[in-house]
């Protein structure tokens, strides 16, 4: 929510061009979203803040956890695509759903972190050497990077149609 209300409110406050200049950047504050509700512009903003304030917050709908690269191409039109016929998702061109996308790793996408750390013996501190997998532990994870992808709607009444909606998108790129 908070995202798209800075999309919105972007251009007549310049937020994006604001990141490129640090003295712009610091007077940024959580006052903008008084100015954005005292100004006349900006109605679809100032229905986010008081959806906001009123605690009526986009729902959760579903989530799928990935471990290869799938997550990537999925859009929130594919997911409208999939949604039952008649349905306000599908006949939309903005369909009022959000998929948010995180991933998870050790720092190293899908590597193993420990492949890239060098041990020393105490009683030879010249010489490094690498520990393959099997002598670190046998409690090390196989997988090392995984992504989660998270399903709201911005209307309630659209939760059930986005929850078929999403399983059915999941299932066709799986």
């Amino acid at each position: 929510m908070i995202g798209d209300f800075l999309c919105l409110v972007d251009e007549e406050f310049g937020i994006s061009s604001s990141l490129e200049n640090c003295e712009d950047y610091l007077v940024l504050t959580d006052a903008i979203l008084n100015e954005v509700e005292r100004s006349k512009k900006c109605e679809q903003a100032q229905k986010i803040i008081k959806r906001l304030r009123m605690r009526n917050l986009y729902s959760f709908v579903a989530q799928h956890k990935f471990k290869s690269s799938v997550h990537k191409i999925i859009t929130e039109k594919d997911v409208a695509r999939f949604a039952p016929e008649g349905s306000r998702l599908k006949n939309s061109r903005n369909p009022g759903i959000k998929l948010r996308k995180y991933s998870f790793n050790y720092g190293m996408q899908d590597r193993n972190p420990i492949d890239s750390v060098r041990f020393y013996n105490s009683k030879d501190e010249n010489n490094s050497f690498f520990v393959s997998k099997d002598e670190v532990s046998e409690l090390l994870p196989n997988v090392f990077n995984e992504t989660i992808l998270q399903l709201y709607v911005v209307h309630p009444e659209d939760f059930q149609d986005a929850e078929i909606a999403f399983k059915r998108c999941i299932k066709e790129f799986l």
